[in-house]
């Protein structure tokens, strides 16, 4: 047996190009509508693309001068460095020959001290010693042994005396005693 199926299509064919159609038409619309789309998202995009470019060419020229600056900087910093550590350099040998100074005129006042005792001490002696001279001499004459003896103690004190005073003067000259420089 053999059968056979037929089916009235005619309907379902309109309505497939009827439907065609829309799509057409709907097609012809939105390809109108894309393009406008399309050409306004391009301007979008050329414009956003330009904005781009400028700000990573002013990054660019940015981080070109703030390189710049930081290589200035740091030589301005190696510059500052070296001449605090030169002015310190200096400062340190003025302290050091200050300090020799002061130690050198301690010293000199020492020996200017020890001198003053000595000669303190030379004088109480030649002062004794004369005194003796004139004693003796109202009993004894020039020419008996304790009175050359006192004759020659006095004339010893007066030259360690003139000694001592001499080398006194020599340091006390040396010694940089203050000077008025400001009145001419």
């Amino acid at each position: 047996m053999y059968w056979e199926i037929g089916a009235d299509h005619t309907g379902l064919d309109n309505a497939l190009a009827q439907s065609d159609q829309a799509v057409q038409r709907f097609g012809q619309s939105a390809s109108g509508s894309f393009n406008a789309l399309t050409v306004a998202a391009g301007n979008l995009l050329a414009q956003g693309i330009t904005a781009l470019a400028g700000g990573l060419k002013n990054l660019v020229g940015d981080a070109f001068n703030v390189t710049a600056e930081y290589e200035r900087m740091t030589l301005s910093m190696e510059s500052l460095a070296k001449r605090d550590l030169m002015n310190a350099a200096e400062t340190e040998k003025t302290i050091v020959t200050g300090q020799k100074f002061v130690e050198g005129k301690a010293a000199e006042l020492d020996k200017i001290a020890a001198l003053q005792i000595a000669y303190d001490g030379y004088a109480i002696s030649l002062d004794k010693a004369k005194y003796h001279l004139e004693e003796i001499s109202k009993t004894q004459g020039p020419g008996d042994i304790d009175f050359r003896k006192y004759a020659n103690d006095v004339a010893n004190y007066e030259q360690k005396l003139a000694d001592t005073k001499r080398k006194m003067d020599e340091l006390g000259g040396t010694s940089g005693s203050l000077v008025d420089v400001t009145s001419a």
